[in-house]
């Protein structure tokens, strides 16, 4: 073999290295961006449940603010308020997302 054909082979050894070298760190950064998206997707979640349930509480509250206002007792609270609110789509949502222990007791 000349000493062209090894210059050759050579190089081309490189380059393949080289190219391999690329798409190993090119797959390490995809999962580190996937890894990245999968944390942001789930501080966005709990940012998500969180809205959800300060406006589960603040339905309460307004709700039995006013009941209490109207000098309404606690079982008035309990059937016209925190029962409906319990039924509604928020209170669903949260629980359906495993929250459901944050509810206010209906009973």
């Amino acid at each position: 073999m000349s000493i062209f054909q090894k210059i050759i082979i050579g190089i081309f050894t490189i380059i393949g290295l080289v190219s391999i070298y690329s798409l190993i760190t090119l797959v390490n950064i995809k999962e580190q961006e996937l890894d990245l998206q999968k944390k942001q997707a789930a501080v966005t979640e709990e940012e998500h449940i969180d809205k959800l349930f300060s406006i589960y509480q603040n339905n309460i509250a307004t709700c039995a603010a006013q009941a209490q206002k109207n000098k309404k007792d606690k079982d008035y609270i309990m059937e016209n308020c925190i029962k409906p609110i319990n039924d509604s789509i928020i209170a669903q949502w949260l629980v359906e997302r495993g929250y459901g222990d944050l509810l206010e007791s209906s009973e």
